[in-house]
């Protein structure tokens, strides 16, 4: 029995030193891999050699079959360790694939998101100056317009991407005169909902920056200069929120877009016109909005908003379309429902103004 028992060690040592061999660290797996498949026709090669080595050793059949019950046992848990390792390796393969198309999606994001200068300085250039901004806006966009008469009659402009630090030298050319004004933005809130920037799509929103030369208090028309000029210093302050107040819905709108639209025109008849200030947003789950927009040039306006219900996507052309979509939500400051009041409101660049008014249905 003795001899029995101690061949039964020998050969139970020599199974587990075979069985050991087949573990290695695991690696990323084939599409082809069959690990189960691989970890059982394993097991079956050992235990049919051992099987063998016990016969010849003349064990009893009680020795033997405890023997191989021990080996089964012990080449199942090989055959899990195995497979498991190799369900880890595609885990890990897995996770890899799967941080490198989220690292893609944000790089894509980035660049998607990132302004691309679109302005040429040329040896041509007449018009010259330096911006100074309250804070570092290093990659936004900046826009400067040169205009005669008023405000909104531009002649030339000058758009590009913000450097690092708070100056931000710009140049342009412009005809050869006197009499001219020229204002700034830079788009310190980044793109609307539209993807549009100050300046360059639409007027600034509360926190973006906005100044004209020499004064420091805006809207106060600044000293004209005259082309060609070089040195222009233009102090700029960050936007306010000078028009504010609640709009209200006839039933909420969760996730449509509102456009608040001030203009010297009623809905359709504007044309999109210099002087209209348009700002989007997304709407929540009441059936109130509260908005706070920013009011550049005094004058009269009329204040209205819109839904875009019907969710056509279209919202942007539909502010400046006669057409009428039946469903979408309209209304006006001292309007009725859909309908416009009479005349426009006095809006001043400060104080702060509040106005409050409800839609309609088209």
């Amino acid at each position: 029995m003795k001899k029995g028992l101690v061949l039964l060690s020998v050969f139970i040592a020599v199974v587990f030193a075979l069985l050991g061999c087949q573990k290695g660290s695991p690696t990323t797996p084939a599409a082809t891999d069959t690990p189960t498949a691989n970890a059982t026709a394993t097991m079956q090669v050992v235990m049919t050699q051992t099987a063998i080595a016990l016969q010849t050793a003349g064990l009893s059949a009680q020795e033997t079959a405890t023997a191989q019950a021990q080996l089964t046992a012990n080449a199942q848990a090989t055959a899990n360790v195995q497979a498991t390792g190799t369900a880890q390796a595609q885990q890990t393969a897995n996770a890899q694939a799967t941080g490198t198309a989220q690292a893609q999606l944000t790089a894509d994001a980035v660049v998607s998101h990132t302004p691309q200068p679109t302005s040429t300085h040329t040896a041509a250039d007449n018009v010259s100056g330096t911006l100074t901004i309250p804070a570092d806006q290093a990659g936004k966009n900046y826009w400067i317009g040169v205009y005669t008469g008023q405000i909104g009659n531009f002649v030339a402009s000058d758009l590009g991407i913000c450097p690092a630090g708070t100056s931000i030298p710009f140049s342009m050319y412009v005809s050869p005169g006197s009499n001219y004004g020229i204002v700034a933005l830079v788009n310190a809130t980044g793109p609307d909902l539209l993807g549009n920037v100050c300046g360059a799509d639409g007027p600034p929103r509360p926190g973006d920056y906005l100044g004209q030369n020499a004064v420091g208090i805006w809207p106060t028309p600044g000293p004209v200069i005259s082309s060609p000029a070089s040195g222009i210093s233009i102090q700029m302050t960050v936007a306010p929120t000078n028009l504010q107040g609640t709009i209200t819905l006839p039933s909420p709108q969760p996730g449509k877009i509102i456009a608040i639209e001030i203009s010297p025109n009623t809905k359709g008849n504007n044309g999109g016109g210099s002087n209209n200030f348009t700002f989007y947003d997304v709407l929540g789950s009441s059936a109130t909005y509260n908005y706070s927009v920013c009011v550049v040039i005094p004058g009269t306006y009329y204040v209205y908003a819109f839904v875009d219900v019907m969710n056509n996507s279209q919202v942007g052309n539909d502010l400046y379309s006669t057409s009428v979509t039946s469903g979408n939500y309209l209304g006006y400051y001292g309007g009725s429902g859909v309908n416009a009041p009479g005349a426009g409101t006095s809006l001043n660049f400060s104080p702060t103004s509040y106005i409050n008014f409800s839609l309609g249905t088209q």
